[in-house]
């Protein structure tokens, strides 16, 4: 794989959770109930989360890998 296009996976799951947050901003304002809320809780937030940890990690990837890229280089 090509730092590139990790680095593009990454900025595509960055705003794929932003779309989803405020897509389930609009919906929220309307679905007001246990269930909603239960959703939300189980599910959209582990998201949120899940994705919010992964980045830094990508990010240090994509940075161990130019390295080697450069390193590599040199020989």
């Amino acid at each position: 794989m090509q730092i590139g296009n990790l680095q593009a996976g990454a900025g595509k799951l960055q705003d794929s959770l932003e779309r989803l947050e405020t897509t389930w901003g609009r919906v929220s304002d309307a679905w007001r109930d246990e269930q909603s809320r239960r959703f939300e809780e189980e599910h959209l937030r582990h998201v949120a989360e899940d994705v919010q940890a992964v980045l830094p990690a990508v990010a240090h990837v994509v940075q161990v890998l130019q390295s080697a890229g450069r390193e590599l280089s040199d020989c």
